[in-house]
């Protein structure tokens, strides 16, 4: 119980338990992308699943969106422009 840790094999040196926390945290980082990567698949399939488009005809007056100006939008309703 009280023995010598210099003849203990379970005690690790500094550079020992750095190294391996250093695996280790990698080793997390790598599980929590995969989850994270796999959450938002299941997310974005659960959304698409859920919203449902408008169909268009010829001829329907729609919104355009104006993105020229970073950062601005300018909102253009349909006067003479149609759906084509």
């Amino acid at each position: 119980m009280f023995g010598s840790s210099l003849r203990n094999e379970e005690v690790m040196t500094y550079d020992t338990y750095v190294d391996s926390f250093q695996r280790d945290l990698r080793e997390a980082a790598k599980i929590a992308q995969s989850n994270a990567t796999e959450a938002q698949k299941k997310q974005a399939r659960e959304y698409d699943k859920r919203v449902k488009g408008i169909p268009l005809e010829v001829g329907d007056c729609v919104l355009f969106v104006n993105r020229k100006d970073r950062g601005k939008v300018n909102w253009m309703i349909c006067g003479t422009q149609q759906y084509m």
